[in-house]
């Protein structure tokens, strides 16, 4: 009474579904399925992100023709998304089993067809701070200092005083439990923490050390 069948490759539309025990007769009835165009996607940010999970992934294309019932699939793992003002899709990163790249997947409708396969999202290990040398500067910036740490990678780290930030020349990696971050110019004396991302500054790490200018 049931019976699995893998669709053939064809362009976007509807057919007529049937079935046949000697390859001539098809069966009195048959059902419609519908090929879905696939999405045109042009990029997505972050690619990254903690193992954690998280991630406010946003991916840019032709989407939005889909419908309100879209989903994204890390890996094996499925979460909802929705379609935001600017016509992106955006999705929450679940947790991942290990750091590395797994498969991104978006989906449609219920039944959760895919319409985009070949994208990835590469999970990086948790970036944390402990410590940092010097703890002060001045209020003007450009103080060379060592940020201590887990979890560094050279690609797309950001060093995060407050709510200001610093990255490429002003960011050196000196090894994966260092960097050495200028701080930027702050416009009054007082005490902010210090944070690291390595996601292009999609997410930071979490509390860690005070520096005071």
């Amino acid at each position: 009474s049931l019976l699995d069948c893998i669709a053939p490759a064809r362009g976007a539309g509807v057919v007529q579904v049937s079935v046949s025990v000697n390859g001539v007769d098809s069966s009195s009835g048959s059902a419609p399925f519908a090929y879905l165009p696939r999405a045109s996607v042009r990029w997505i940010s972050p690619s990254s992100g903690p193992v954690t999970g998280g991630s406010l992934v946003t991916v840019t294309g032709d989407v939005e023709t889909f419908g309100d019932t879209m989903g994204c699939v890390f890996g094996s793992k499925s979460v909802s998304a929705h379609i935001d003002a600017s016509g992106s899709l955006v999705c929450e990163s679940p947790a991942g089993t290990v750091a590395g790249a797994v498969s991104l997947r978006l989906t449609t409708g219920e039944e959760m067809a895919e319409v985009e396969t070949e994208l990835s999202f590469v999970y990086h290990a948790t970036v944390s701070v402990s410590s940092l040398k010097p703890r002060h500067g001045t209020v003007s910036g450009g103080t060379a200092v060592s940020v201590v740490g887990s979890g560094f990678d050279a690609s797309g780290l950001v060093c995060r005083f407050g709510s200001e930030s610093v990255s490429g020349g002003d960011v050196e990696v000196v090894s994966s439990t260092m960097v050495v971050c200028k701080s930027p110019v702050s416009g009054e004396p007082g005490a902010v923490v210090v944070s690291v991302s390595c996601n292009d500054g999609a997410d930071f790490s979490q509390g860690g050390p005070e520096y005071v200018y």
